[in-house]
């Protein structure tokens, strides 16, 4: 559709475009959608098994995307536990270090 326009009408569609986005205000029209079944490679196209749901694809991907988030970041967040653990500890021992040497 942005091929058509010409080129100022472009940029200015685009302009509007991002400003609806970001103020969130979207025609009843936009709100329609047109669903195409994507076939998969090699598979009769008479069957429902041929086909695949895309959105539920996705939806997978997500939360598989997701849950390597959350794996990374508990780990992340151990890691940095165990960084403040040492450094506790390395600070108590230079701590008893300089009272034993101010004992001698």
């Amino acid at each position: 559709m942005l091929i058509e326009f010409p080129r100022t009408g472009s940029k200015n569609f685009a302009f509007h475009f991002q400003c609806f986005v970001e103020i969130g205000i979207f025609s009843d029209n936009w709100k329609v959608a047109v669903v195409k079944m994507i076939p998969k490679p090699g598979k009769t196209l008479t069957k429902a098994e041929s086909y695949r749901a895309l959105e539920e694809e996705q939806r997978y991907k997500a939360a598989e995307q997701e849950k390597i988030l959350l794996e990374e970041e508990a780990k992340l967040a151990e890691e940095a536990k165990m960084v403040e653990e040492a450094t506790r500890l390395a600070e108590e021992q230079h701590i008893r270090e300089e009272e034993l040497l101010r004992l001698d």
